[in-house]
């Protein structure tokens, strides 16, 4: 599973992804989150499902945000105030919209399907009518 509570080596893994994400011509979806947190174990499964769902045309990173001193750049950046925190980013990597402060796993699962619907799927964009 991709969103996997973090091990040992999980820092690696986030680093990798979160350039892989940034370094893409793609839109991207970064999901910060702490092994400690419940919510974030919660909403796992659901974001897995989109990750596979959307893999073709939006990338999707996380960051485990236990090394809060590791990752202090990027939580400052994107305004990260509590976790689980979904921010989405253009292909540029500006953040775009986030989810905000959590009110629960639908609160949170509204916000990802938000931030989803806001993200370009150029295989849905409808053809110019001639």
């Amino acid at each position: 599973m991709f969103f996997d509570l973090p091990d040992k080596d999980s820092s690696g893994r986030d680093e990798r992804g979160l350039c892989e994400a940034l370094g893409d011509t793609k839109q991207s979806v970064v999901y910060f989150y702490s092994s400690k947190c419940l919510l974030c174990r919660s909403v796992a499964p659901t974001v897995e499902q989109e990750r596979e769902r959307c893999s073709s045309w939006l990338n999707f990173a996380s960051v485990c945000t236990d090394d809060q001193a590791k990752w202090a750049p990027e939580m400052i950046n994107y305004e990260i105030e509590s976790v689980p925190c979904f921010v989405l980013l253009d292909k540029q990597g500006n953040a775009v919209a986030k989810s905000g402060r959590p009110g629960g796993k639908s609160h949170l699962t509204t916000s990802l399907q938000a931030l989803l619907r806001l993200a370009t799927n150029p295989q849905q964009q409808q053809k110019p009518q001639q």
